[in-house]
């Protein structure tokens, strides 16, 4: 609709700039007639001035002659005759220079007239290519709008389309939600999941869903990702409520939080697995058969059991039933601050892997990501992930 009155507008546009240069046409054409009425009248007037003119002179010629026999006979002196013969020769140029005038504007009104006429017939052609210009420009428009109306019917059929396409991805959607309302990244991988990534998870053990870190690959998959530093992105040092709703970027640097892990791993049971990188590309494995923490009013205690791997058992051996701390409350909130981490501290640390991130070999004492078993406590590690499943 909107269209189509754009093209009504365009029309009567034309027509009315076609009526209007057509009155334009009509009045130059009147003053043309006007010019050349004029012209003949004044040429009419020009020669009827010659022609009196000339009367006047062969008058004058015939008394010169007629006066020429009256001064012979009457023997009128030379004088006299020269004085009237001096008049007559004034008045014979007086006539010729009003002669001479007329022909004078006789040719300057002949060239003001062929100069406005040719201006009139510059003038009609200006009007007619402005015309014919503003046919072309409205052909164009036209055809302007030809192709916005297809477009406008091109664009409705792909809106058409997403939305069919939106509605069949809900329904999709809304048929996987109510078929994977899964509780851990276990269920998960049964129900065909075998790529690791961000995932949601609904435990009936925990108030709201949690997004956490599946490893689908690694020994069989279905392990929750916990805890991983890989570049030193993320500060470890921290107070006791950040490690307990955890912190960080679940595809990057993160802890999952204590709350979330005790309530994971309560009452099933569960095995855990902490891998191990250092900056010469070396890797190490430390398995347990059981793993769980305690409550908060336990103090997130650490119990692991069942060792198995290609390293020294630095963590059981020193941290298992160790209490959880940080240098704002814990036990061993001395430890969190000398080592400079949030940790299972006793007295104080044989694994300190949320320690800084220090880049291999360091003078300070057993404060980076160290495994006292393997590089000691003068060797931040590069890389370390902890996980668990359930058995």
């Amino acid at each position: 609709m909107h269209f189509a009155l754009e093209i009504s507008v365009i029309l009567l546009y034309i027509g009315y700039a076609g009526s209007r240069e057509s009155r334009t046409l009509e009045l130059l054409r009147q003053r043309v007639q006007r010019i050349e009425t004029r012209l003949s009248e004044d040429m009419a007037f020009i020669r009827e001035e010659f022609y009196n003119e000339l009367k006047d002179l062969s008058a004058i010629d015939v008394v010169g002659e007629s006066d020429e026999m009256n001064i012979n006979e009457r023997n009128i002196e030379g004088s006299e005759f020269e004085l009237e013969l001096d008049k007559l020769e004034s008045e014979l140029a007086t006539k010729f220079k009003a002669l001479q005038y007329g022909l004078l504007s006789e040719k300057r009104i002949r060239r003001e007239i062929q100069e406005e006429v040719q201006a009139i017939k510059e003038k009609d052609a200006d009007i007619s290519k402005s015309i014919k210009t503003m046919i072309q420009n409205s052909t164009a428009n036209m055809n302007n709008i030809m192709t916005i109306l297809d477009f406008k019917k091109e664009l409705s059929e792909v809106i058409t389309i997403l939305k069919d396409l939106k509605e069949t991805f809900l329904r999709r959607e809304n048929s996987r939600f109510k078929t994977e309302f899964a509780s851990g990244c276990m269920e998960l991988l049964l129900n065909g999941h075998v790529t690791s990534g961000i995932y949601t998870v609904f435990p009936e053990t925990i108030w709201r869903p949690l997004k956490v870190f599946c490893d689908m690959e690694t020994a069989g998959g279905g392990w929750t990702v916990f805890q991983r530093r890989e570049d030193g992105s993320e500060n470890f040092f921290r107070k006791w409520l950040d490690y307990s709703f955890g912190f960080g970027n679940t595809s990057g640097e993160f802890w999952l939080g204590n709350e979330f892990v005790y309530r994971l791993t309560h009452g099933i049971p569960q095995e855990l697995r902490i891998e191990l990188e250092d900056f010469d590309n070396q890797y190490r494995v430390a398995s347990y058969g059981l793993f769980s923490i305690g409550s908060v009013d336990e103090g997130y205690e650490l119990f692991v059991s069942d060792f198995e791997g290609d390293v020294t058992d630095s963590f059981g051996k020193t941290h298992n039933g160790k209490k959880f701390s940080t240098f704002d409350r814990g036990p061993s909130t001395g430890c969190s601050k000398s080592h400079m981490g949030g940790w299972w501290y006793g007295r104080c640390h044989a694994v300190n892997i949320n320690g800084l991130y220090l880049r291999g070999e360091h003078k300070s004492y057993a404060d980076g990501i160290n495994w006292h078993g393997w590089r000691g406590h003068h060797y931040s590690l590069k890389r370390t992930e902890m996980k668990f499943r359930p058995k």
